[in-house]
């Protein structure tokens, strides 16, 4: 599921978007945190051991001891990172930034018409937009190709 926007806030001045704001409610997990929390877990607790180790001086921990506490915080650290470094691909193979950066492409291709009618009439993108719509429209309505 790609974002759901909760609102939308369009600052205008005379012809130009000067920002376009939105908020969304539900969004698409880059990296899903079920690959993350047990890593995560894993490596707090490492941690919490080697620190109450260190705290307890007078328990006498042996050398041994202290050593695995270190290597269990190391390797859990690895694990982390080997979770965040994983590609994550859709069912073809495709990462999902290709796939986005092939969105995204799509919506400016999509707009390539409205963008060279606002060039050749020197007109700002909502009055563009409003006379491109207006023109398809009478094409449409004369049947005229």
């Amino acid at each position: 599921m790609y974002g759901t926007v909760k609102y939308v806030t369009v600052n205008l001045a005379v012809d130009l978007i000067c920002s376009w704001e939105f908020c969304a409610r539900r969004h698409e997990e880059l990296i899903p945190r079920r690959l993350l929390i047990p890593q995560v877990s894993q490596l707090g607790l490492a941690a919490q051991k080697y620190q109450a180790a260190t705290q307890n001086a007078s328990s006498n921990l042996s050398v041994s001891e202290l050593q695995n506490n270190c290597n269990m915080f190391v390797a859990s650290a690895r694990q982390l990172a080997k979770a965040l470094e994983m590609p994550l691909v859709n069912d073809l193979g495709y990462t999902k930034r290709y796939v986005r950066c092939l969105q995204i492409s799509e919506v400016v291709n999509s707009m390539k018409d409205l963008i060279d009618y606002s060039r050749e009439t020197g007109t700002g993108p909502m009055v563009s937009r409003i006379c491109h719509a207006l023109e398809q429209l009478l094409d449409i309505f004369f049947c005229v190709e």
